[in-house]
């Protein structure tokens, strides 16, 4: 729990810094918990290794800020969270997506792309990770909102 909030204060912060480029705001002093709200979401890839002890922190992290959380993992890992009661109830989906050619994915994503008035660009360094970690999921559990 202290990695995870140290993650999510971290990331607060650069969004924050981000959104000030645009508005900035020189009288509004934000503490820890500020910052760690400015993260709306909350992606875990490789979810299968997750043990029950981290299950239950996640969920318990869950119901007390009500954070958005994407698990990625193998097909059939949402089976092995059947186990697990108080998280398993959280699951709003489960889904294995078959795969994507990259011309496919690189079209779709450059559609969701311009909806935000910004261009996809393959060879910028953000683009491309984004890229790679959507090409690598196999299949998506959500945390219900």
């Amino acid at each position: 729990m202290t990695e995870l909030s140290y993650w999510l204060i971290k990331v607060g912060i650069c969004a924050d810094e981000y959104l000030r480029s645009f508005y900035p705001v020189t009288s509004v002093i934000m503490n820890r918990e500020n910052f760690s709200s400015r993260v709306e979401l909350l992606i875990i890839d490789e979810a299968e290794r997750l043990t029950a002890v981290a299950l239950e922190l996640l969920r318990d992290h869950h119901d007390r800020t009500h954070l958005a959380m994407i698990l990625f993992g193998v097909p059939g890992s949402d089976q092995r969270f059947r186990h697990y009661p108080q998280p398993y109830s959280r699951f709003g989906f489960s889904r294995h997506y078959r795969t994507v050619c990259r011309e496919e994915l690189l079209f779709h994503l450059n559609r969701h792309w311009k909806s935000f008035g910004k261009p996809l660009d393959p060879d910028d360094f953000t683009d491309a990770r984004a890229i790679a970690v959507i090409e690598a999921a196999a299949s998506i559990l959500v945390i219900r909102n």
